[in-house]
C-alpha cells in the first residue's frame, strides 16, 4: 500500500492590485504563501511585489555545483523613512531551524532534514550576501513571525484576510 502525502494547499492568486505586481496572476504553493500575496495585495504600503522573479546564483554546500534560487518574493514597501525593499522567503518555522537528531525518526529523515537544512542555508547566506549588495533587507516568514536580517519578531505577521 502507498504511503499518503500531506497535501499542500496550491493553486493561482489573482491580485485585485495587478498593477503592484505587474502581472494578472501569481501561482502559490502553499496557503501561507497565498495569505502573504493577498496581505500584499491589500496592504497601501507595498507599492510593488514581485513574485518569483529575482533569482539568485548560489553554490550549493551538497554538491559544490552552481545553482538559481528563486526567491519567494520581493516588496516594496514605504516606510516613515522612505521606500525599502524587502526580498521574503517564505517558510514553516520548523525548517528555520537546523534538524533535531531523534530516536523516533527513520534515518532516511534524519538525512533529508540534513540536506534540506545545508541547501537552505546555502541560499540563505547568498540571499543576505545579494541584500546586502543591493542594500536590502533580508527575511524569512514564517506562521511564528519573521526573522528580518537575522532577528527574529515573534508574533503573528497578518490575519486572515476575506
Amino acid at each position: 500500500m502507498a504511503r499518503s502525502r500531506k497535501q499542500f494547499k496550491s493553486g493561482v492568486y489573482r491580485p485585485f492590485n495587478s498593477q503592484k505586481f505587474g502581472e494578472s496572476k501569481c501561482v502559490y504553493r502553499s496557503s501561507f504563501e497565498l495569505d502573504f500575496l493577498k496581505w500584499c495585495d491589500q496592504n497601501s504600503k507595498v507599492m510593488d511585489v514581485k513574485y518569483e522573479k529575482v533569482i539568485i546564483p548560489y553554490l550549493c554546500k551538497i554538491d559544490g555545483k552552481m545553482h538559481r534560487y528563486y526567491v519567494d518574493c520581493k516588496i516594496v514597501l514605504k516606510e516613515t523613512n522612505g521606500l525599502k525593499t524587502y526580498l521574503i522567503e517564505i517558510k514553516p518555522f520548523n525548517q528555520t531551524l537546523p534538524p533535531k537528531e531523534s530516536k523516533r525518526k527513520k534515518k532516511t529523515t534524519i538525512i533529508y532534514e540534513h540536506l534540506a537544512w545545508a541547501k537552505n542555508t546555502s541560499k540563505w547566506d547568498y540571499a543576505k550576501q545579494f541584500c546586502k549588495k543591493h542594500n536590502y533587507r533580508w527575511c524569512i516568514l514564517t506562521e511564528k513571525g519573521i526573522y528580518i536580517d537575522d532577528k527574529f519578531f515573534e508574533g503573528k505577521m497578518f490575519g486572515k484576510t476575506k
